[in-house]
């Protein structure tokens, strides 16, 4: 595992702990999707604390759900989302503590495959799980975050406690910049190919963070989460009722309640806006343009999405 990190960057000798992604900074979708947040249906959740989080407990699930993303696209704070919501643990391929998610004593799997984090024998055993959630970030946004992972394990700072200073991040950028934006791409078209339309669900973390969409969000993941697939029965009942997603997704994603703290992002210092060149915009709106033609069910308006704030970065770099 540690040459697939030593080629992103990463010096420190040890094998990293990919567990997920910072909070991003709060952003205004485009103008076509504004009025779908606007809804009533969409509102944000009243600040209500009295919703108890019961401690995760492991237990028998004979069907686990795939939880996957490229680095940096909030794998650690949907962990929190998932075992507050289901009150059962989660794992993942790479690092199974416990070897939870070999004995099948986990509600989802997380894993970074084909991308960085994994390999095809940590990915092997899961293989066949036959549904999965294709955790999504904008890459404008994915690879600065991930970077920041990278900064922190070079320096041996605990993880998602720092931003890389900018001059560090337009470094290692010109250096791995279209390698890591090819597997972005790759992981994106692995997980949408691996299971069809029914046994995956397209989970965007850029909306899952949203005061206005973040709670409709998670009601979709936990739904999805609930199904059943063929014959193997079911999964457990949840331990916390539907009715309190609003105040689990306000309690975590929002006050950080569960981590004492009130901060969106538990990074500090660094940039909160990273630059690219134009030719890198240029090429990530390519690459996502094509996944828009190639996908256009589920991913034709949410890469549209993406490209419409990449070019607002790039034309007012300040504002995203």
């Amino acid at each position: 595992l540690q040459s697939q990190f030593d080629s992103a960057g990463i010096q420190t000798g040890q094998t990293p702990n990919l567990r997920g992604a910072p909070m991003p900074q709060q952003q205004q979708d485009p103008p076509q999707l504004q009025s779908l947040q606007s809804s009533p249906a969409l509102n944000a959740p009243q600040k209500d604390m009295s919703c108890p989080l019961p401690p995760p407990k492991t237990t028998y699930i004979a069907q686990p759900t795939m939880i996957a993303s490229y680095p940096g696209s909030g794998a650690k704070l949907t962990w929190k989302l998932i075992r507050g919501f289901t009150g059962y643990m989660t794992s993942d391929d790479a690092v199974d503590h416990n070897d939870l998610s070999k004995n099948s004593l986990v509600i989802a799997i997380k894993t970074h495959y084909p991308a960085r984090g994994s390999n095809d024998a940590l990915f092997a055993p899961y293989e066949r799980v036959p549904k999965s959630v294709l955790l999504i970030r904008n890459p404008l946004n994915a690879l600065p975050s991930f970077h920041s992972f990278i900064y922190e394990q070079s320096l041996q700072l605990t993880g998602h406690s720092v931003r890389a200073p900018v001059n560090m991040w337009v470094t290692w950028r010109d250096k791995h910049f279209f390698d890591e934006m090819d597997l972005w791409v790759r992981h994106t078209r692995y997980w949408m190919e691996h299971h069809d339309y029914e046994h995956r669900l397209v989970l965007p973390y850029d909306y899952l963070i949203q005061p206005g969409s973040g709670p409709t969000e998670l009601r979709k993941l936990r739904t999805f989460l609930e199904k059943g697939y063929g014959d193997a029965g079911g999964v457990p009942e949840f331990r916390s009722p539907m009715e309190k997603i609003g105040c689990i997704w306000d309690f975590i994603v929002m006050k950080r309640e569960d981590q004492g703290t009130d901060r969106g992002s538990m990074r500090k210092g660094g940039p909160k806006v990273w630059p690219y060149t134009n030719e890198q915009f240029q090429y990530m709106k390519e690459q996502l343009e094509k996944l828009k033609m190639d996908y256009p069910g589920q991913l034709g308006m949410l890469m549209e999405a993406y490209i419409y704030k990449i070019n607002e970065a790039q034309t007012n770099p300040s504002i995203y």
